[in-house]
């Protein structure tokens, strides 16, 4: 007689493992990790939407902060060329202005001694030195020294020698002359010409 061995489970029935799940159960597991996997798809977008948003705000005000700044540096450019502008005009008036302490700084230099000057007109004419001078020495030599120093000169280089004679009556001699630029108008001048 074959005897044989019974098996003997000691854990009691309730809890004993039950065979597998059933559908039911099957179906609520299966929802759930699909509502989950739905749900962090959902918030992961989400959460990358706004981390795009942020990005494109951030490079919208970086965007702004260049064009203003390209703004300032346009308006900073127009100023220095309108700056330089100005500097131009000024130096072109300047330059049509004469600095007459220059002017007679140089005539006082270039006078020579025993050479008197009796009558100085002078007129700036767009920056040009118009001028008109009479005046006596004491001899023809030095007249000639006179105007050729003002031939050579910054300011009276355009002069021309309208006369040149000995005064009547004088002793010693005595040379009288009148150096003048072209076109210029003094009382002397418009005297002799009404006299003739």
């Amino acid at each position: 007689m074959n005897i044989l061995p019974k098996r003997i489970n000691l854990i009691p029935k309730s809890h004993r493992l039950r065979a597998p799940y059933s559908v039911d159960h099957l179906l609520i597991v299966a929802s759930l990790v699909l509502v989950f996997t739905v749900f962090y798809a959902s918030y992961n977008k989400s959460h990358k939407e706004k981390q795009l948003q942020g990005e494109l705000l951030s490079l919208a005000q970086k965007h702004s902060q260049i064009s203003n700044r390209v703004r300032e540096l346009t308006n900073v450019s127009s100023m220095n060329a309108a700056k330089k502008a100005q500097e131009r005009l000024v130096q072109r008036i300047i330059g049509e202005k004469l600095n007459w302490a220059d002017v007679f700084r140089e005539l006082s230099l270039v006078t020579p001694s025993k050479t008197w000057l009796t009558e100085f007109s002078a007129q700036n004419n767009n920056g040009q030195l118009e001028v008109s001078i009479f005046g006596s020495t004491s001899s023809q030599s030095k007249m000639a020294r006179f105007y050729s120093a003002l031939e050579k000169s910054d300011h009276f280089n355009k002069m021309l020698m309208v006369s040149s004679e000995i005064a009547n009556e004088i002793s010693p001699d005595l040379y009288e002359f009148h150096f003048a630029t072209p076109n210029i108008k003094t009382k002397s001048t418009l005297a002799k010409k009404g006299a003739k």
